[in-house]
């Protein structure tokens, strides 16, 4: 009799050792793969962030483009009303013209023009 409970206390520790360590490897296989999902995760997280800050960049960038473009306007003189019968080649003596009226005194080499694109004359 005491052989035989022996026996099967025996019988039981292997089985529950058994059953211990089926848990065991199981809850190591799901931390594995938590662990791999996380590390999925940060990967994805740490593109949104990635691309967010491109994006804010982005938005920085066109929130300083119409300020950019209303400097490089700041020096420029628009003329309008000038007769269609002006030729391309005489627009620059025109309106050189009418700056000496505007400002006389000043010499002619004070005038400095860069360009003079024309929207009648394309």
């Amino acid at each position: 009799m005491l052989q035989e409970l022996r026996t099967t206390i025996t019988a039981n520790f292997h089985r529950i050792d058994g059953d211990i360590r089926k848990e065991i490897s199981n809850i190591g296989d799901r931390t594995s793969h938590l662990e791999n999902r996380t590390e999925e995760l940060c990967a994805a997280h740490n593109e949104v962030v990635d691309k967010v800050q491109k994006l804010q960049e982005n938005d920085s960038l066109k929130l300083k483009l119409p300020d950019m473009e209303d400097r490089s306007r700041r020096k420029n003189v628009r003329f309008q009303g000038i007769p269609e019968d002006v030729s391309y080649d005489a627009l620059p003596a025109y309106i050189l013209s009418i700056c000496e009226a505007l400002v006389p005194g000043l010499p002619e080499s004070a005038w400095a023009f860069d360009r003079m694109p024309s929207s009648l004359h394309r």
